[in-house]
């Protein structure tokens, strides 16, 4: 394909996108303009981008609002100081000391992330408040608000560094170094893949087995370390900290950083920072105008780049992504790997006993009790408000029970978080189909196989996309991995969450009214993923007010009302009770019951 049809542009046989020249053309503009002060500004672009990386992880691809990240760089400033001040530890020991102790707290305050939004943003804003003021102060901190000086170089064996540019040289490979890492581990791939569902939809990534505080906390135990790294090299270059240099409005602007460079691209973090450092020496003598600049720059940011000025791939694209080439399919088909995978889990037994569930004074489940056998389908029916869907989200682990007990195979799961039930082998859809618009739809249905992956299944990396592909096939939704996510109708999301949980190869499946806003074709492609799900040998629970589905798919009939078991057993003989007709199917349609 040429560099036209891609919106490239070949650089010393690199493909490079337009603006990210523009990008690098700017910053050849800056240092030259720069002149004298380059070395300054080199050095605070390496020391802060470091810092707006370890950021960007957190803000940006997991979109955690967090704004306590200069306090974090003021941990590994001061940290070397005293170590290597006070304590006389060696200055590299020091450096590598205050990265860690930096993280240590990060991941000592990560409880946090447990709330989300504005109450994050606050929580964080208040983290960084306290610290200032307990360095103000001079509690645990020597020094107070006059700082601490007299902070030696870095020096290994015969090598010092003293010069800014020796310094310079030294933050920059370190940001380099840091950003192609955390991109490498955090920006591709499964990881990525489940970086993204939590920052769209924490519970569906819980219910598709995620341990999502576990991996906030991990990217923000990442974060805080790269921010005391940064520490340490600023007070090693300047030999001298203070809490003013890591108050709140530092926090701010690395946030503004972040958000003005590309939120979803580290590199973007880079460019905030080049921008922002660079901007303030190009005023010269209306430096005071700074504060506006960056105001103006954020504002049009909204404006024109609402996800900041560097862009990921997918961004660009709308989450689109080409089909898998015909080649891959000819040559490995997935249909039997997906097929073995299923028969490796095999199904689940589900058991309740005394179910309740109570919200006040409302009853919502009653005294519940099933008896699921393996392999089998289990339609669940019942008016409008009788409990189905709580009682699949007390199965599921995302709703506590007030009372009873839940059993997978004989194992009680009834204390278990949703994410912990899910990589025992259970899955789940919803009323309003969820997928993840931030990634493509082979990636969407690709976060079935990391499920797959969390719960200790063995899925060879290359064959992902097949897997993904082939599920795509079965559950009718191969037309679509080249759509975009935004632009798929509630039909085809329903058929994108179906190849999801499809090649997710669970052992218990629990699908909540998948036939609601469904065309006659996509509930016939429905029809046969239920169908291969129990030839698989899965255990289906399927709530559905469609009763003629219902009827062609189900073993077994379980009627609820006003959250009570009013009937169970054969779906022949259940839809013949008179109880049955009288509060639920004489409500319906003769065409609905037939």
């Amino acid at each position: 394909m040429s560099s036209a049809a891609t919106g490239r542009i070949r650089l010393a046989g690199v493909r490079v996108r337009p603006r990210v020249c523009v990008a690098l053309v700017l910053v050849g503009v800056c240092a030259v303009a720069l002149g004298g002060e380059r070395e300054p500004v080199l050095l605070a672009i390496g020391i802060w981008g470091i810092a707006a990386v370890g950021l960007g992880l957190v803000l940006g691809f997991a979109g955690q609002i967090s704004l306590c990240q200069a306090t974090f760089v003021g941990i590994g400033a001061y940290s070397y100081g005293i170590l290597t001040t006070k304590l006389g530890v060696p200055p590299v020991a020091a450096l590598l000391c205050g990265a860690v102790a930096a993280g240590a707290l990060a991941a000592l305050v990560s409880p946090i992330l447990r709330i989300r939004g504005y109450y994050l943003a606050i929580a964080t804003i208040v983290f960084s408040l306290l610290a200032s003021a307990l360095a103000v102060s001079g509690i645990g901190v020597p020094g107070g608000s006059s700082g601490l000086s007299g902070i030696p170089y870095i020096g290994i064996g015969g090598l010092r560094l003293e010069a800014p540019r020796e310094y310079a040289a030294l933050a920059l490979a370190l940001l380099a170094a840091f950003a192609v890492g955390a991109h490498l581990r955090y920006g591709r791939g499964r990881r990525w893949r489940a970086i993204q569902s939590i920052r769209h939809d924490e519970s569906l990534a819980e219910g598709m087995g995620l341990n999502v505080v576990g991996v906030k906390r991990e990217l923000f135990t990442v974060s805080g370390a790269a921010a005391g790294l940064a520490g340490g090299i600023l007070g090693a270059a300047f030999g001298f900290v203070a809490p003013s240099q890591f108050a709140f409005g530092e926090s701010f602007t690395l946030a503004l950083a972040v958000f003005i460079g590309g939120s979803l691209s580290l590199w973007g973090a880079v460019l905030g920072v080049v921008l922002l450092e660079v901007s303030g020496p190009l005023l010269g003598d209306a430096g005071s105008l700074h504060g506006l600049l960056v105001g103006a720059a954020a504002l049009l940011t909204v404006r024109l780049a609402p996800h900041g000025w560097i862009r990921r791939r997918e961004e660009d694209a709308h989450a689109t992504a080409p089909p898998p080439p015909p080649a891959r399919r000819e040559t490995a088909p997935a249909t039997a790997p997906v097929t073995a995978i299923g028969r490796r889990a095999g199904g689940a037994s589900l058991t309740t006993a005394g179910l309740c569930r109570s919200f006040g004074s409302l009853h919502a489940v009653r005294d519940v009790d099933l008896r699921i056998e393996p392999g089998t389908v289990v339609g669940l029916i019942g008016p409008n408000g009788a409990g189905k869907t709580t009682l699949l989200n007390l199965i599921a682990g995302e709703v506590r029970a007030s009372k009873g007990a839940v059993r997978l195979d004989g194992r009680d799961v009834t204390g278990l978080s949703a994410y912990r039930r899910a990589r025992l082998g259970l899955v789940r859809t919803y009323q309003q189909s969820r997928i993840i618009t931030g990634l493509s739809v082979i990636e969407n249905i690709q976060l079935g196989i990391d499920a797959s992956v969390a719960a200790g299944a063995a899925v060879p990396r290359g064959d992902r996309l097949a897997l993904a592909a082939a599920a795509a096939a079965d559950a009718g939704a191969g037309h679509l991995l080249a759509k975009p996510t935004g632009s798929l109708t509630f039909g085809e999301r329903r058929l994108v969450e179906l190849a999801r949980l499809l090649v997710s190869a669970r052992r218990l499946a629990l699908l909540d009214e998948p036939f609601s806003g469904l065309s006659r074709s996509e509930g016939e492609a429905l029809c046969q993923v239920v169908r291969t799900l129990r030839a698989r040998g899965t255990t289906v629970v399927l709530v559905e007010h469609a009763i003629p589905f219902v009827l062609s798919l189900a073993d077994e009939l379980v009627v609820l009302d006003q959250g009570r078991l009013m009937a169970a057993g054969r779906p022949d003989e259940v839809i013949r009770l008179e109880s049955v007709r009288e509060s639920y199917l004489g409500s319906l349609p003769e065409r609905e019951v037939s």
